[in-house]
């Protein structure tokens, strides 16, 4: 039984830290889109 319980406690951790991975990931692209926009917008002007 405590077995399973740490089995479950770590599935749950490892999949928040694929989750929080992935989520990192997509705001630092979100980031670099958005530092591309400033550049393009400045160098429009």
């Amino acid at each position: 039984d405590l077995f399973t319980f740490i089995w479950q406690q770590h599935r749950t951790l490892l999949s928040y830290c694929i989750i929080s991975r992935s989520v990192i990931s997509i705001c630092k692209e979100l980031n670099g889109s958005m530092v591309l926009l400033l550049i393009l917008s400045v160098d429009k002007k």
